[in-house]
């Protein structure tokens, strides 16, 4: 070629870049050549001309399609059959080339003239795409070259360097130099186009090299404050929060393996670490855009939280070397990030309205619950810019405990706030947080708490309705004196107006409120305690039941004694008067005696009642009342109910001689051995506090074959939760001498070894591990079982007891609108007697009167079976 010709073939090339000619049909050797002298020639010459601008916008086109092109060639090499490995190192070599000259000529540019994008439009989203191609390259080198790797493998780290290089220059200029014109919608574009095209590297590089990824994340950071005005409106949160919550979750879970190498812990932990506080500048810079999605960091969140030390403790074993390092590395930067989010208004209340039941199919909701404790935490600080509605806050923690029930009880450990050597439950952490959170509350909020703890004691859900009285009875430690008794009062009232109600006795909403009345009024001061003493009067008999719940034990001592000394002179009288009756209605009044009796501190005229009160249980004057549960045996399984509550107070007393025991473990044996399920269950308590009680004189054969008779007849009845009670129970006894010899006794080999499954893994059987188990029950509910048709109804009219329709406590202001002392209309059973359409008709009334008085809290769901049952009273008239 001699000179002309070089000469002409220059000027044509100059010509082609000013053009803009499509360089698509130009072979590849030929394009690589022109732009490698291009950008190596003739550059600083056209800076300097009117048509730089279309020359630079040519050149980058050209750059970006020969780096494609190279890289498609080596593709396409390494897919054949004869692979010649000398072109493949030479494509490389040549995007080497090009990307260090083009980084150059970038430096070159910017020390030159201004870059803005209306001259420069291209350069943004091009020279990102050309990182992007080459990162993804160098990412999938390991599949793409298989064997052949170690022979490139210099090569492919020239690439990463030289791509590197231009990326730390690329990065500089948009941080610092390149001029965006944020009025035009132009430029706007190019931006939001060309930071997503960097979140794309953002996610490779952080496979590649950790310093490279803190680049390129720092300087998008950086881009991102710089227009943040601009880009508040656009989708760069969420797109962010798409990706980062992703790199974040898969190096969670890669650390996560089982077996995993400790360098790929380490690594995932800090790239996740890096990950979460950059999420956590996005998040203050982008917090006030308008319409953010929530959902991918909400679920990021979930993950990290559910990821805790004390689940992992629990559901892996992982060491405490690996617990640190993710406590450190994750779970303490996100609980940074979940601080930010709280200032967040629209964050708040995408938690604060979450529906849970997503959760409970992912296994979630441990995370979720942490993360409220988190919230409350937040509003102990008393941070002004938090964003926390408190009694949005209280609805959300009552509505968690429809669902929690698993999580509740696997087992999780939390370290205590003052000594990090005792721990925890999930339970106990919650309720520790939630009760010095309600310290905290208005007079508004305290109303709405209020609110939500009598609605749970007067449900049917024993999770909630446990968490309210032990928060009620904590805070009546510290809160005023006046403010406990007004309490108290109420609750007393409420309890008065419900015990009307037949079914209210065997209600869990019963055992839910006498549990509260007695916690509230032990905490109370003598001087108001004295107060509800005068305002219910103990000595008369309506105001037994409500005393029964306040308990004697907590008055004070003085009025302990003149109490007590009435009780068991009246208990006296009430088992003279039905050791010659059969009068239901004695029947009653003796089991209310007793059960407020009970309440008493131990007393030596007690035993005596036992034993008499045991007399009246025995079987030979009850032959026709255990083997069913009906509402005519009812009577019998409250009157045993009663009995073995007071029994349970004078067990341990010194005066118990063993000859009072045979006499009561007589009567329980019978009724163990014909009694139904809910008589055994009754009875299991009383046998196995006999069990550690030291028996040395003559009678202590006789008092052990009358417990194994019992246990025999327990550990061998058909339902399974008779054995898990009795198991349960006898565990309480594990210190007890006597128990390892009467379970041998009674145990045969298949009772062995449900034995021994029961005292390892806290089950009869092993088919199901504790997470199934748990997730077995976790949906039972409620009900009242007098009330199912298939009752017997064949007992004697002597003691047949009436009992009403079910009852709903969800409007406690219903409850008082009349105080009349009468019972409501007798539930009778259904049945196909054409006779009894009168009385069937009539219960439906009042039914009705009842719900027409609470229509206004129906759900949608009993609206539905409302309807469902007006149609078949209407197809009944048809």
């Amino acid at each position: 070629m001699d000179e002309s010709q070089s000469s002409d073939f220059f000027s044509e090339t100059d010509l082609s870049y000013n053009n803009s000619v499509t360089t698509d049909s130009i072979p590849y050797e030929t394009l690589i050549m022109n732009t490698k002298l291009a950008l190596k020639s003739e550059s600083r010459n056209e800076i300097k001309k009117s048509t730089f601008s279309t020359y630079f916008t040519s050149l980058m086109e050209d750059c970006q399609s020969c780096i494609s092109q190279a890289l498609d060639l080596i593709i396409n090499i390494l897919s054949d059959t004869d692979i010649q490995m000398s072109s493949v190192v030479e494509y490389i070599n040549d995007a080497v080339s090009l990307l260090v000259m083009l980084s150059d000529f970038i430096k070159t540019v910017i020390e030159s003239v201004s870059m803005t994008c209306q001259r420069m439009k291209i350069f943004p989203k091009a020279t990102a795409d050309i990182i992007l191609k080459i990162f993804m390259h160098c990412k999938d080198s390991e599949y793409l070259y298989g064997p052949y790797l170690n022979k490139v493998e210099k090569e492919l780290k020239d690439l990463f360097r030289s791509c590197h290089e231009l990326q730390l220059t690329y990065l500089m200029i948009m941080e610092k130099h390149f001029v965006f014109d944020i009025t035009e919608k132009e430029d706007v574009d190019t931006l939001t186009d060309a930071l997503d095209i960097n979140l794309k590297i953002g996610d490779i590089v952080q496979t590649l090299d950790v310093k490279t990824m803190a680049e390129q994340w720092k300087a998008f950071i950086a881009i991102c404050e710089k227009y943040s005005n601009t880009l508040i409106e656009k989708n760069v949160y969420n797109n962010s929060i798409n990706i980062l919550s992703e790199m974040i979750e898969n190096n969670i879970k890669t650390a996560l393996e089982r077996d995993q190498e400790d360098k790929v812990i380490v690594r995932s932990l800090k790239v996740a670490s890096f990950s979460i506080k950059i999420l956590l500048k996005i998040s203050f810079i982008f917090k006030h855009a308008s319409f953010n999605n929530h959902d991918g960091m909400f679920n990021l969140i979930v993950l990290i939280y559910s990821n805790n030390k004390a689940f992992l403790e629990v559901d892996s074993e992982k060491s405490s070397q690996f617990l640190q390092l993710m406590n450190s590395n994750v779970s303490q930067p996100a609980d940074l990030l979940l601080k930010q989010l709280l200032t967040d208004i629209k964050f708040c209340n995408y938690l604060l309205d979450y529906d849970m039941r997503k959760l409970q199919s992912e296994d979630k909701l441990v995370g979720y619950i942490l993360i409220i404790i988190a919230m409350i935490k937040s509003t102990l600080h008393r941070d002004d810019n938090l964003c926390l509605p408190k009694h949005k806050l209280i609805r959300l923690i009552y509505n968690v405990f429809q669902h929690c029930h698993s999580c509740m009880n696997i087992g999780l450990k939390f370290p205590t706030e003052e000594n990090t050597y005792l721990t925890q439950g999930l339970y106990e952490h919650l309720l520790i947080h939630f009760v010095a959170f309600a310290t905290t509350l208005n007079s508004e909020a305290f109303t709405v708490l209020e609110t939500n703890m009598t609605d749970a004691i007067l449900g049917s859900d024993c999770m909630a309705a446990l968490f309210s009285t032990n928060t009620w009875s904590l805070l009546a430690r510290v809160m005023p004196s006046h403010l406990l008794l007004s309490q108290l009062i109420s609750l007393c009232k409420i309890y008065q107006e419900l015990e009307k109600i037949t079914l209210f006795s065997h209600s869990p909403q019963k055992v839910h409120l006498s549990y509260t009345i007695g916690c509230l009024f032990e905490a109370m001061q003598n001087g108001d305690k004295l107060k509800i003493y005068k305002l219910f009067n103990v000595t008369d008999e309506k105001y037994y039941d409500l005393w029964t719940s306040l308990q004697i034990r907590n008055l004070p001592e003085y009025l302990q004694f003149d109490v007590e000394g009435f009780l068991i002179e009246k208990l006296k009288t009430q088992l003279r008067k039905i050791s010659t009756t059969e009068d239901s209605g004695e029947v009653e009044k003796m089991i209310k005696i007793m059960n407020l009796t009970a309440t008493c501190s131990i007393n030596n005229n007690l035993i005596d009642c036992v034993l008499k009160g045991w007399e009246k249980a025995c079987l030979k004057n009850n032959l026709d009342t255990i083997s069913e549960l009906s509402k005519e045996t009812l009577w019998y399984l409250n009157y045993i109910n009663s009995l073995t509550s007071f029994t349970v107070s004078i067990e341990n007393h010194e005066n118990l001689q063993s000859i009072y025991i045979i006499k009561i473990l007589h009567v329980i044996a019978e009724v163990v051995k014909g009694g139904n399920t809910e008589l055994k269950l009754t009875v299991i308590n009383n046998v196995c506090n006999i069990i550690p009680l030291e028996i040395s004189d003559a009678n202590k054969f006789t008092v052990e074959s009358l417990l194994i008779h019992a246990l025999k007849y327990l550990s061998k009845d058909t339902q399974d939760v008779v054995k898990f009670k009795l198991f349960s129970t006898l565990r309480g006894c594990i210190g007890s001498h006597n128990l390892h010899r009467l379970v041998k006794v009674i145990s045969k080999d298949d009772m062995r070894d449900v034995w021994n499954t029961f005292m390892k893994h806290g089950v009869l059987k092993r088919s199901n591990n504790w997470k199934e188990q748990l997730l077995t029950i976790k949906d039972y509910k409620y009900r009242h079982k007098c009330l199912e048709s298939n009752m017997p109804d064949s007992k004697p009219e002597a003691m047949k007891k009436t009992c009403s329709g079910n009852f709903e406590l969800a409007d406690i202001d219903s409850l008082f609108e009349n105080d009349s002392d009468q019972e409501l209309p007798v539930h009778k059973k259904l049945k196909l007697n054409p006779n009894e359409a009168d009385a069937i008709i009539s219960r439906l009334e009042n039914d009705v009167s009842l719900l027409c008085k609470v229509k206004h809290i129906f759900t949608s769901e009993q609206k539905t079976r409302i309807e469902s049952l007006y149609d078949q009273l209407r197809n009944i008239c048809d």
